[in-house]
């Protein structure tokens, strides 16, 4: 009970339209990181398996592991970017600044240095995963 208790009183807060920015400004370099390198390890998989037809990932379980764990590899860091993008705005980063200025560890700084430890973790991991793929 506490946590959804916790969970909409941080919601509650965030009431900036400026927050929308940060889905679009997120998912672009999520989708174009993701499919960039889902390129670059589909040619090495074609390298490695000169049998293989496919167009971006092969159709086999290395082909979903190599997806998931690219998909996985590249989230914080397009979470990242995302905010350093909306951060860049001189009224987006005023009233963020504000919103969180309420709570404490919300905070530009405190949320990067979050996703950057999130991301230290999910990055080795979702290489680590599409690199099995890229052998299977």
């Amino acid at each position: 009970m506490a946590y959804w208790h916790r969970a909409r009183t941080q919601a509650a807060r965030r009431r900036s339209p400026w927050n929308l920015l940060l889905i679009p400004a997120a998912i672009i370099p999520w989708f174009v990181g993701w499919w960039l390198s889902a390129s670059g390890v589909g040619h090495l998989y074609r390298l490695m398996h000169p049998h293989a037809w496919f167009i971006l990932l092969p159709d086999s379980i290395g082909g979903v592991l190599i997806a998931l764990g690219l998909l996985f590899a590249w989230c914080p860091v397009a979470m990242l970017t995302g905010n350093l993008l909306v951060h860049a705005v001189p009224a987006a980063r005023r009233a963020l600044d504000q919103e969180a200025s309420t709570v404490r560890g919300t905070d530009f700084r405190s949320s990067n240095r979050a996703l950057l430890r999130l991301a230290g973790a999910l990055v080795l991991l979702g290489l680590g995963v599409s690199v099995v793929g890229l052998f299977l």
